[in-house]
């Protein structure tokens, strides 16, 4: 077989040698990297009070709530580690929906808290149905965490209908890392809403997310007795209000975020997503002309395809310089994944990518 060339590869799309589209971190936009060119304001100034304050609107229009967005210096995991240590009390009765790595980590941070954890299992690639949270729900029943978008298997779970059925019994708790710009999402609608900076807001790693329902803020935040003091929440949401933080920011990524903001609120926050909406249903296309979708509920964010020895197709696109996800856990070599989210995001080059994925994919030695 004639492999493909970084040549052809350029020839196709007209880009560089590195093509990102793994499910995040992705690519940083241009206007974005020139951020780093200059010095942030000091954390304790005014100037990086300002900041904060401009910021905050924007991010709230972004998560679609009339809530303060709390933002961390960490990873996502970090905001749904203090999303339990913040609202809850050891041997508290919670469900957890566990279709793939990040819904078992959710469970798992709960249970290094002493919470009693209900898991609720599904099938990788299937979404969770009503019918089988009521098959855990009880009366003591204080939480019910669900990621929005299983990144690893690329399936999205119904949390609206979660949250109509169960918001006013019980905190609901969302992973929007990978749904955040690409899935319709109110944040309003939930408890506590969790994101992250290195997906579709399309700036580096090291920032989290966390929208806050005043329920959750005053009274399940007032009676949690777990241990916290790097993010507590109600420390938190008095010093947003000043315009200052606890402890030092990554204040580069700030500058980074203001700009971000600046850049999605232009283009619309439900352009963004009926765009994204639009690419996922192009490279769902193109892909399963060659392979079978994995996620039988698939999102926006990303397209997970069954491909035996998938690791080998992901090392050839890798040494002509395209980088997509692998399968994780028990997934590893049976899928890849390719995403195709955030607001500069190059359709041309995502197709330039699809070609070559279906150019290397066979045959198999």
């Amino acid at each position: 077989m004639k492999y493909v060339t970084k040549k052809y590869i350029m020839e196709l799309g007209g880009f560089g040698e590195y093509h990102l589209f793994a499910p995040g971190p992705i690519r940083i936009p241009d206007v974005i990297k020139r951020t780093f060119l200059v010095d942030p304001p000091y954390f304790t100034s005014e100037g990086f009070s300002d900041l904060i304050r401009e910021i905050q609107p924007k991010l709230q229009a972004v998560f679609n709530t009339r809530n303060l967005v709390l933002i961390g210096t960490g990873s996502g995991t970090l905001g749904m580690e203090m999303a339990v240590s913040n609202f809850f009390s050891e041997g508290d009765n919670v469900i957890v929906v566990d279709s793939g790595k990040y819904g078992t980590n959710w469970a798992l941070m709960c249970e290094s808290y002493g919470l009693k954890v209900n898991w609720v299992s599904v099938k990788p690639g299937e979404p969770v149905s009503i019918a089988d949270i009521d098959d855990k729900f009880t009366n003591d029943t204080i939480g019910i965490f669900v990621t929005h978008v299983e990144t690893t298997t690329g399936v999205l779970h119904p949390i609206k209908e979660i949250s109509d059925k169960y918001k006013k019994k019980c905190l609901i708790l969302v992973d929007a890392v990978s749904s955040l710009l690409t899935e319709p999402l109110c944040a309003d609608d939930y408890d506590v809403v969790i994101s992250a900076s290195q997906k579709a807001i399309s700036i580096p790693p090291g920032l989290f997310f966390m929208s806050v329902s005043h329920d959750a803020s005053t009274h399940y935040a007032a009676e949690s007795s777990l241990p916290k003091f790097y993010f507590d929440v109600t420390n938190e949401l008095l010093r947003l209000e000043k315009g200052i933080t606890t402890f030092t920011p990554a204040s580069n990524l700030y500058l980074a975020l203001n700009v971000a903001l600046d850049e999605i609120l232009k283009y619309g926050v439900e352009n963004i997503i009926r765009g994204t909406g639009h690419i996922a249903a192009e490279t769902r296309k193109h892909l399963s002309r060659d392979f079978d979708l994995f996620s039988n509920e698939p999102c926006n964010a990303v397209t997970a395809c069954i491909c035996t020895n998938s690791n080998l197709l992901i090392k050839r696109l890798y040494d002509e310089g395209i980088v997509v996800g692998s399968g994780v856990r028990e997934l590893n070599d049976k899928i890849f994944r390719v995403m195709h989210f955030g607001w500069d995001l190059s359709e041309k080059e995502l197709n330039s990518v699809i070609k070559s994925i279906l150019i290397l994919h066979d045959p198999y030695p």
